[in-house]
């Protein structure tokens, strides 16, 4: 699962600059430590991902847009020394060259505190946000709009002076299809209403993200947390700014939040400087002058935005197209919602109906020794492959370095609809990193589909075509960054529960009943079904599975809704009564 062009530029040189090693990646560019032959000295040099440059007239917009970011001069705003486009092979490459900052992201500065259970200083945090809001003022005076604020981006050097990293590289990229891959603008955590709503945006996205990153450097968390899943989106768009009293006694301070945080631009602070100025009062003990609309605030708030439903896609294919923007993400989203409002209406009248018909179960098996769909799932003894139903469940064992393993129900039936659900964990002798889940749409051995999870608490999803593999959210990432931590997957040692739901070209996936994978794929129209099991270059890895199921995906779009644990037996959720916890 390599990624050739990720490393395809180490120890080389473009234009006068050698690139020595990597030391960041995101969505849209890679970031290397680099040496200037001319000036002699180190750099950082940022090159955007390939596949952003594809688009007709990038290279052209790419030097237009470098060369305004470059006259952009501010101390909290990293500078710009140098940008190329170089041509190499048939692409082109588009880098950036800064200064090479000693010091850490803000965000691994809260992330270090959560951990300690504590915070910044209140001055400190005052000291943070006026910088910041100096260099928001002075790039928005230019006509500038960053468009990706958040803790990532803003590095704090040995002097603890904020600097915002990554100008211009949104504005940059706005106008590639954002359908392609890996191509994505703002965060979820830190995006306004009017980004995810993907309506025009302007300064104003900017002091939203900057409220929402007071609030974290308050509580230690933003707002309205990123579990992965739809909601966050959703609560931007509708819910209320939650209170910050619980973490720090100043009702100004709610007020100036409140005010960064409405849902409706022209209700914002109209500048940062005014929200700077605001925020010193309150910090003062002085009222600001957001306190007025605050007192008078009404408890119930309106929506930012009402997005239409879409229409119902056409019978006929579609070209692959994943969902990559956030607007795509939520029409998906509420397109799930409101079928499930509507089933849950009709089910209502459904209840006392006596034809009322269940969904269909395929088949489901707990893995014992009388289960007849045990015979279904091979087991064998191929020296480095052991696949055997023991007392725990069907365990399969790995002792190659770096090996996948899929492992077809043979009951030969190809599904195309289908919900597919599967419980399992690694034994805490495991390699950590160790992979597992589910196979669908299997054709043969170098085709299919999966879903996994690991032991490090990582999930990931994938399409295996013709050998390769592409990782389905992010097909131009670098390996480290295929994988997703999430709070809903346990470590190793621990049961999960998986589940892939997938209907037409529509594609989720659930780690113990929380989505985490919303996505379209139809590369494969059906295939056969089955488990997926990976090792690592430890060369050991054992997972035992303790329930198995297939069934028609359920009309409401709620993947772990279609089989229930009634339908596959009491105790096949429960895993082994005494699972050894690892030694950390």
């Amino acid at each position: 699962m390599s990624n050739e062009s990720t490393t395809s530029f180490l120890n080389q040189q473009l234009e006068r600059y050698e690139i020595h090693e990597k030391i960041g990646s995101g969505g849209m560019a890679r970031v290397y430590k680099g040496y200037d032959k001319v000036l002699e000295r180190e750099v950082a040099i940022k090159i955007l991902h390939e596949h952003l440059s594809e688009e007709f007239e990038f290279k052209e917009r790419f030097e237009r847009e470098a060369k305004f970011v470059a006259s952009i001069n501010h101390p909290n705003i990293v500078q710009v020394y140098d940008y190329a486009t170089v041509e190499r092979g048939d692409s082109v490459v588009c880098l950036m060259v800064m200064p090479l900052l000693e010091g850490q992201t803000l965000r691994d500065i809260l992330e270090d505190l959560n951990r300690r259970d504590e915070h910044l200083p209140a001055e400190r945090i005052l000291d943070i946000m006026v910088a910041l809001a100096s260099a928001l003022q002075y790039a928005h005076e230019k006509g500038a709009i960053h468009r990706d604020v958040k803790p990532a981006n803003i590095i704090l050097d040995d002097q603890y002076r904020p600097i915002l990293m990554d100008f211009g590289i949104a504005r940059m990229t706005q106008a590639v299809n954002l359908t392609q891959e890996g191509a994505t603008v703002g965060t979820p955590a830190y995006m306004s209403p009017e980004q995810i709503s993907g309506e025009p945006i302007d300064h104003r996205s900017d002091i939203y993200a900057l409220g929402v990153i007071l609030y974290e450097m308050i509580a230690g968390t933003p707002p309205f947390e990123d579990d992965g899943s739809l909601s966050v989106l959703l609560k931007h768009l509708n819910e209320p700014v939650p209170s910050i009293q619980t973490h720090l006694k100043n009702e100004n301070l709610d007020a100036v939040i409140f005010k960064a945080l409405a849902k409706d631009p022209e209700k914002r602070y109209q500048s940062a400087r005014e929200f700077a100025e605001d925020l010193q009062r309150a910090f003062a003990n002085q009222t600001p002058n957001a306190f007025v609309e605050f007192k008078d605030r009404t408890v119930e708030i309106q929506p930012y935005h009402t997005v239409p439903l879409p229409a119902m896609a056409p019978e006929t294919k579609q070209p692959k197209q994943l969902l990559r923007t956030p607007l795509a993400f939520l029409l998906f989203g509420i397109t799930v919602i409101a079928v499930l409002l509507l089933i849950n209406f009709l089910s209502d009248d459904a209840m006392s109906s006596d034809e009322d018909t269940p969904d269909v179960l395929y088949f489901s098996t707990d893995f014992s020794q009388n289960d007849i769909y045990t015979s279904g799932w091979l087991q064998d003894d191929l020296g480095d492959v052991q696949r055997l139903i023991t007392e725990d469940g069907y365990q399969i064992r790995i002792t190659r370095r770096r090996y996948a393993v899929p492992t077809i129900f043979s009951g030969y039936d190809s599904y195309d609809n289908v919900s597919i659900r599967l419980a399992g964990y690694l034994t805490p002798d495991s390699s950590p990193a160790s992979g597992y889940g589910i196979i669908f749409r299997y054709q043969d051995e170098d085709n299919y589909n999966v879903f996994a999870v690991d032991g490090q608490g990582r999930y990931s999803i994938w399409r295996r075509e013709d050998g390769n593999w592409i990782e389905l959210r992010n097909p131009q990432a670098a390996p480290d960054e295929q994988w997703t931590f999430s709070d809903a997957v346990n470590p190793i040692g621990e049961l999960n529960d998986l589940e892939v739901w997938i209907n037409d070209n529509q594609v989720a996936a659930y780690v113990n009943g929380e989505v985490v994978v919303m996505l379209e794929e139809d590369a494969f129209e059906d295939g056969q079904v089955g488990i997926y099991v990976a090792s690592t270059s430890g060369a050991n890895t054992t997972a035992i599975f303790t329930m198995y199921g297939v069934s028609e995906p359920s009309s409401s779009m709620t993947g772990s809704e279609s089989m229930t644990d009634d339908d596959l037996g009491s105790d096949a959720m429960t895993g082994p009564e005494n699972i050894p916890k690892p030694d950390w």
